[in-house]
């Protein structure tokens, strides 16, 4: 039996940055995309995806008003995000410290992205055993 693939959605403005972090993802998951946040949440809740890859500077609803709204949503709340923008940890307060599995910054490096994508998902999965 084939197991389904992992699912990520990345949620950033950035069509140039969704098309760089796809590429880097796609041979091992499969990728969603969504260039607005209001668009990512809606995807998050429809899809369920076991990761979410999340930019913090977006305009409109930031990253942290989307991490709020995943996180008051039950349906969403035990997605693990990780954060990566060009911002990096700076923005995120402490309000935010237990809601996010990893921060990275842009630009991204491929393999350390790709791990941090596979031990989000491992966390993930342990998470929806348990």
């Amino acid at each position: 039996m084939i197991e389904p693939k992992t699912t990520v959605l990345l949620v950033d403005d950035s069509s140039t940055q969704l098309a760089l972090i796809k590429a880097y993802l796609s041979e091992d998951y499969e990728v969603l995309q969504a260039e607005q946040p209001e668009v990512g949440l809606s995807v998050a809740r429809q899809s369920h995806p076991d990761v979410i890859i999340l930019d913090l500077l977006m305009p409109g609803m930031t990253g942290l008003e989307f991490l709020r709204g995943l996180r008051a949503d039950p349906t969403t709340f035990a997605i693990p995000v990780v954060i990566l923008s060009v911002a990096g940890s700076a923005v995120i307060g402490d309000e935010f410290d237990d809601d996010v599995f990893a921060v990275l910054e842009k630009p991204a490096d491929a393999a350390l992205l790709r791990q941090t994508v596979l031990d989000a998902s491992r966390s993930n999965q342990w998470h929806t055993q348990t």
